[in-house]
């Protein structure tokens, strides 16, 4: 998308936000996503986050405004949930690609009446065709992007929240060895010895080094042990 057609729709959502009567005067609003993560997926595999969002310093909410990206995603689709559907009168069309973050989302809506404290906005699907394997983060943010907020009456919470995602080569975190792994400990976890991406982990010293059994098909990394060796030297006997 050219920088006439993203100042475009910036204007727009600048529009559609001033038009709701209201600016940001209370924080507090939260962005939930699940699975909260992290969460791992192999490279060029869809990864999915449900969105919910839920006021807290306001008694409800008639209006929303919520910006949804990820930096470094190379491709994204949202759809609304069918409660969000249900309850507002007015639904945001998603608008893609907003500027804020390598891919995102405008989405939200408003309505006559309050709908509640909170609410399922709705899914967002992350390709990951052409990704780097690594750590990426699906976010909300008011602080970044000045427009997510849930709003009631002339009131409103700025809305943020995040959940992470790994992105790890086909296979990693199988438990089997594959070319190019340092480790393959059955799992995506970080701190266990073996990276999400299936590498050493290091650990500062005084702490001992992992031992990763070679690095294939073990099940756990283990702290590997340093022996310390000593001789007792008795006192010299006075004469």
């Amino acid at each position: 998308m050219d920088r006439s057609c993203r100042l475009l729709i910036l204007l727009l959502l600048q529009s559609v936000l001033g038009s709701h009567g209201f600016g940001p005067s209370a924080a507090g609003a939260t962005a939930a996503f699940a699975p909260q993560g992290p969460t791992a997926v192999n490279a060029g595999s869809d990864v999915v986050f449900d969105v919910a969002v839920a006021v807290d310093m306001i008694p409800g909410f008639n209006t929303a405004d919520a910006i949804i990206g990820s930096d470094g995603a190379t491709d994204l689709l949202f759809a609304y949930s069918a409660e969000w559907l249900a309850a507002f009168s007015n639904v945001t069309t998603p608008q893609y690609d907003v500027g804020f973050y390598t891919q995102s989302v405008f989405a939200g809506g408003n309505n006559a009446a309050s709908v509640g404290t909170g609410l399922v906005l709705g899914s967002m699907t992350i390709d990951t065709a052409g990704m780097a394997p690594g750590a990426y983060q699906i976010r909300v943010d008011y602080a970044v992007d000045g427009f997510s907020t849930l709003g009631l009456d002339g009131d409103a919470d700025t809305l943020a929240g995040a959940a992470a995602y790994y992105v790890v080569p086909v296979g990693c975190g199988n438990g089997a060895p594959d070319p190019g792994e340092g480790c393959d400990d059955g799992n995506n976890v970080p701190g266990d010895g073996c990276s999400p991406f299936c590498q050493t982990e290091s650990r500062l010293p005084p702490a001992p080094t992992w031992n990763c059994a070679g690095g294939l098909g073990n099940a756990n990394c283990q702290a590997r042990t340093r022996a310390l060796t000593f001789t007792m030297v008795p006192p010299a006997t006075a004469t």
